[in-house]
């Protein structure tokens, strides 16, 4: 019986779940990383050369449950009067210091890439499948087998859209908006959806921001490390530890992989 219990702690302490949440631990390693888990996808953004191109950035920030200029349904946005806020601006701001940007351009950077947001109309319709011949109807200019091939999902399926009328916006923007405001914004929702992944600066700007709006007037200390961790590690089901391969000691890696599979769970999911 003894023996039982401890095969069974051992396995539990093994497990990869119990990896990840080590992972998380490991903040000597993820403090002498800082940042550059964010470079294949920010020299991706920088690589840009023509609005054609946008697709497969955008394709691979949805693959892994990203929300950028159209929300696929189960994606989280950014409440909009945060995003709309002076508070926000500055926040933001603060982000792209952290990833080395001076004062100004940092700045600069977030004006752009908030400026994009706020033009978003908000959600009015419900959520709908759209096949790839209504998707490209509603945004012709938008290079959607390229986006699906970066998704990695097949075109023919189609795609659950939470709001068709964005659609018609993400075409607008790609024929007229510079190419330097999507670069920007692309930046910045990277940067927002993988904070908490990185360095604890990243962290600690992220966690006081959204404790000041959510009602506190002093800057707020994260909270412990191992209470981040256990809810980081809870976010995800069993069944996505057991499918998904982890690399060892890669937390920021590792919360991609998952999130890219909750991500394709719920484009594979029918709408009711």
């Amino acid at each position: 019986m003894l023996a039982a219990l401890a095969l069974g702690t051992a396995g539990a302490a093994q497990s990869p779940a119990a990896a990840y949440y080590r992972a998380c631990m490991d903040t000597a390693r993820i403090t002498q990383l800082g940042s550059r888990p964010l470079g294949p996808m920010l020299q991706q953004i920088a690589s840009l050369r023509n609005p054609h191109q946008l697709a497969g950035a955008l394709g691979r920030l949805h693959s892994a449950g990203i929300y950028a200029a159209f929300e696929l349904v189960g994606e989280a946005v950014p409440p909009r009067p945060y995003v709309q806020s002076y508070a926000f601006r500055e926040h933001v701001t603060r982000l792209f210091e952290q990833l080395g940007y001076p004062p100004a351009a940092a700045a600069s950077q977030a004006i752009a890439a908030i400026g994009m947001e706020t033009a978003l109309p908000p959600r009015r319709a419900a959520p709908q499948h759209l096949s790839l011949a209504q998707l490209q109807k509603l945004a012709p200019a938008f290079d959607w087998v390229t986006y699906f091939a970066a998704l990695g999902e097949p075109a023919a399926g189609g795609l659950n859209v939470a709001d068709p009328a964005r659609l018609r916006t993400l075409n607008g923007n790609v024929l007229v908006t510079p190419l330097a405001d999507w670069k920007s914004y692309l930046r910045w929702r990277w940067l927002d959806a993988t904070a908490l992944l990185l360095s604890p600066p990243f962290v600690q700007e992220q966690l006081s921001f959204y404790a000041r709006v959510l009602g506190s007037t002093a800057p707020a200390a994260p909270p412990p490390r191992a209470q981040l961790c256990a809810a980081a590690r809870k976010a995800y089901p069993t069944d996505a530890f057991l499918q998904v391969p982890l690399a060892p000691n890669d937390y920021f890696g590792s919360t991609l992989a998952l999130r890219s599979w909750v991500a394709h769970r719920a484009l594979q999911k029918p709408l009711p």
